[in-house]
């Protein structure tokens, strides 16, 4: 085994090493992160960033702020949704949050098979987690529809007109200078966004330097939590309330 298998092994022990303090069900876990691996769009999506520890502590952040908020988060949506695992933590104690069930939309064509073996059982589980192929800026936060294929009728179901009540964009940082997918969401909608000030990152074209630049990027009617989370590199800076 050369020097890059072993560095690519390490990482993957410490994923789940990581996932192991959070999530309950072990063998679970275990199966679903193989599978996600097996993929062969893993390695194109960078799998081992997802489950970094930026990225995991940032989305506990996220979930412990909506339990002490008191939110229900209804029937939600996730832009830039990449592989799932904020609907796949979420959904480790769904009631806590009053979470109905998660769409997750990403732009890229090579994340939504993913997420959905992510959320496997989430997704078998009356199309509680589903994943899209969608550009955040063309979503219709009052009247989404869609299909799915069904094997036993050998034919596509009947379009399915969805709404939401929570949208969550974790990715702010990779949004541009375009606010059309802000611009869309209608007013009175519950919205947790998160930024960063890792201007350093070539991915990263919308970092801010602090919490009020972060404000004014998308300014809320009402104002629940706005707090900031040391992830080392980075600065990890979070908005919750109603647009």
């Amino acid at each position: 085994m050369d020097d890059i298998e072993v560095d690519i092994t390490v990482q993957h022990l410490r994923n789940l090493r990581r996932m192991l303090d959070i999530v309950p069900d072990h063998k679970h876990l275990l199966d679903r992160y193989i599978a996600v691996l097996s993929h062969e769009s893993a390695n194109q999506v960078n799998v081992n960033d997802a489950f970094s520890y930026g990225q995991l502590s940032s989305k506990m952040w996220l979930i412990a702020a909506v339990k002490e908020l008191g939110l229900r988060l209804g029937r939600t949506w996730t832009l830039c949704g990449w592989i799932g695992t904020l609907g796949y933590l979420m959904f480790q104690d769904p009631e806590s949050i009053g979470l109905q069930y998660v769409r997750s939309f990403d732009i890229d064509p090579r994340c939504a098979d993913l997420a959905e073996l992510m959320n496997k059982s989430a997704v078998i589980n009356g199309w509680k987690f589903k994943a899209f192929t969608i550009d955040a800026n063309a979503l219709d936060y009052d009247a989404f529809e869609w299909s799915f294929w069904s094997k036993i009728n050998n034919r596509m179901s009947h379009p399915i007109n969805e709404s939401a009540d929570t949208v969550i964009n974790t990715s702010c940082d990779h949004m541009g200078d375009d606010n059309t997918w802000w611009d869309r969401i209608p007013r009175g909608r519950h919205v947790i966004l998160q930024n960063n000030n890792w201007h350093e990152n070539d991915q990263h074209n919308n970092s801010v330097h602090d919490l009020t630049e972060f404000k004014r990027q998308y300014p809320m009617g009402e104002l629940l939590f706005e707090g900031e989370l040391d992830c080392t590199l980075y600065t990890r800076y979070m908005l919750i309330g109603r647009k």
